[in-house]
């Protein structure tokens, strides 16, 4: 019994002892890994912030652009509208495809041609009705740097998400001469997200309405 009572006495608290630094060690390893994934949630943001001021700046500047000024207006000839195609695409990034809005010729300029607002909604969107119709109501409705996705993410579809602002050549903020859009590929920034958090199953960006943006098939919903 006094050999139980002092291994009582001597292992109980050494037990304790050993599942209390366990206890304090795990909890070590989630405060760790919680920081670790909040450093890197603030790297992502600075960085699609840093995207979306870069996207602002190629705005302006083809807003300032006298061969693009020129092809926007509607007695432009065919080859200004060509050498404006060919400068958009210079403001392109591997980020994103820059296209404009010309509103008082309604055209489009994207990928170095100029293309009717309906082709882009069809090139964007393909088939899906309600994808044209939200570009559809985006691009007659944009303001500064409005973002949009065009899938329903729910159902794990792969889409484009577009931004978009409108400038003016007159540096006037009632009159607007054409929107600059961007467009940007889901899955890039799906596969960017990724393997920066690489500590989550899955991937989720929401708008400022608080509706789905981008979704990964990984990405618990319920």
């Amino acid at each position: 019994d006094l050999v139980l009572t002092i291994a009582g006495v001597v292992c109980i608290p050494l037990i304790l002892a050993q599942l209390l630094m366990m206890e304090l060690s795990t909890q070590g390893y989630f405060r760790m890994n919680e920081e670790n994934i909040q450093e890197k949630l603030k790297e992502r943001t600075s960085a699609f912030t840093q995207h979306m001021e870069d996207m602002s700046l190629s705005a302006i500047k083809a807003s300032q652009d006298t061969i693009i000024r020129k092809a926007s207006k509607k007695s432009s000839s065919d080859y200004a509208v060509y050498e404006a195609a060919q400068r958009i695409d210079e403001y392109s990034t591997d980020d994103w495809t820059m296209g404009v809005w010309l509103y008082d010729s309604q055209s489009v300029i994207i990928d170095e041609v100029r293309i009717t607002p309906e082709h882009l909604y069809a090139m964007l969107a393909g088939n899906d009705e309600a994808c044209q119709d939200a570009l559809r109501e985006f691009f007659t409705t944009a303001t500064y740097m409005d973002v949009i996705s065009t899938v329903n993410y729910m159902q794990g579809g792969a889409g484009v998400i577009v931004a978009a602002m409108p400038v003016s050549f007159n540096i006037s903020l009632s009159s607007k001469d054409m929107l600059v859009f961007f467009v940007m590929d889901q899955n890039v920034i799906i596969d960017d997200f990724s393997d920066k958090f690489y500590d989550f199953s899955g991937v989720m960006m929401l708008d400022q309405e608080g509706d789905i943006l981008v979704k990964n098939v990984d990405f618990p919903t319920q």
